[in-house]
This record gives structure tokens, sequence and C-alpha cells, in this order.
């Protein structure tokens, strides 16, 4: 009687080095590109994060083919993707900065938008020249994840637009909560508004105070 041949090794479980790889260069793009925003250097990120997507599912189809590993590609994939849901579905700007931000400005030297990407963003009117800007003046104001607080002095005519995509907007105590939460305050007295104000955060919490 023959013996039977010895049954083949087992195989060694496959490292998938390459997810990790392109997992962990994901990552340095997306921290690179937030530093260079911090930079007031402009990141294209409409282009950034779809060619990020394309790139790990080209490594997936590779991997597939070879055996390799996928989790991490899958993770890679699936951070991308929420990263472009969110952008896509609930506006969020991934321009203007990293980190808390407090803007003052006085006369009328006075920019027309202010944006900040995560984080907090201050912006106190209450030095503003009213009756010296060149009138109406649209001002918009809007933050990616994080906080927009904006200080407009009492009796200014000023109307207010607040909008947050998922969180909340609260103009002098009255708030609206949720997915598409808004709030419009004209200007007291209803006269017409010297100042425009729109304002809006993408995930995150709109504040307008009146002093």
């Amino acid at each position: 009687m023959s013996t039977p041949a010895p049954p083949p090794p087992p195989r060694e479980p496959v490292t998938p080095w390459a997810g990790r790889m392109v997992l962990g260069v994901v990552l340095v793009l997306i921290g690179v590109g937030w530093l260079l925003e911090s930079l007031d250097v402009d990141v294209p990120w409409d282009v950034v994060f779809p060619a990020a997507l394309i790139g790990i599912g080209v490594m997936l189809v590779v991997s597939a083919r070879s055996g390799a590993g996928q989790l991490g590609l899958i993770v890679a994939g699936i951070a991308v993707t929420v990263l472009l849901v969110v952008g896509t579905a609930i506006d969020v700007p991934f321009g203007g900065g990293v980190g808390d931000r407090s803007v003052h400005p006085t006369g009328v030297r006075v920019e027309r938008e202010y944006e900040r990407g995560i984080g907090t963003l201050t912006l106190d009117l209450t030095d503003l020249d009213f009756d010296a800007i060149e009138l109406p003046f649209d001002l918009r104001a809007r933050v990616g994840i994080g906080e927009l607080v904006v200080i407009v002095p009492e009796g200014a005519a000023v109307r207010v637009e607040a909008h947050a995509g998922l969180g909340s907007v609260r103009v002098d105590g009255v708030e609206e909560a949720g997915i598409d939460a808004e709030l419009s305050v004209p200007a007291p007295g209803g006269a017409a508004p010297s100042i425009r104000l729109d304002t809006s955060v993408g995930i995150g919490e709109v504040r307008i105070e009146h002093v």
C-alpha cells in the first residue's frame, strides 16, 4: 500500500501592506492639504478626494487579483467616501484653514467673505462704520465643521440668514436644530438692511448675538 502524500504546508497569511500604505498616503495627503489651507494656500479638495477614491479603487482591483490583503484599502475607501458624501450632501467647505480664528473689522475695512474649514470662527461687527459702508453690503461667513459666532451691534440695520447643514442655528435665543436648520431675521423695524449677513456651517452651530 502506498503511503499517502503529506498535506501541503499551510499557506502563509498575506500581510495587508498595500492597504496600510494607501491608507497612510491618504491621511498624509489630507494632513498636508489642511496644513496648506492654514497657510492660506488654496487646495482643490473637490479634485483631491475623488482622485484618492479612484486610486483606492485601482489598488483594490490589483490586490484582489494578487491575493493581497484589502482591509486597509477598504477602511481608506470608506473614510474618503464618507468625506465626499458629507461634503456633497451637507455642503461642508474644506477651505479656510483649521483652528480658531477671531476677526474684528473696524471702520469700513471689512471683507465680503470669511471662511474656516474646521474650528471656531468669531466675527465681531460692533466697530464697523455702517454709515460709511457702500450699501447694500453682502457679507458671507461660513464654517465647514465647528462653530460660527457673529456679534452684531444692537439696532444695526442687518438682515440675518443663518443655516446649518447638520447642527443648530441660534439668533438671540431663537433656535432651530437638525438637518438643514435655518433662521431668517429681518433688519430691526423692517428697515432696508444696510448689511445682508449670510451665515452657514456644514456641521456644527451658527450663533448670532446682538450686543
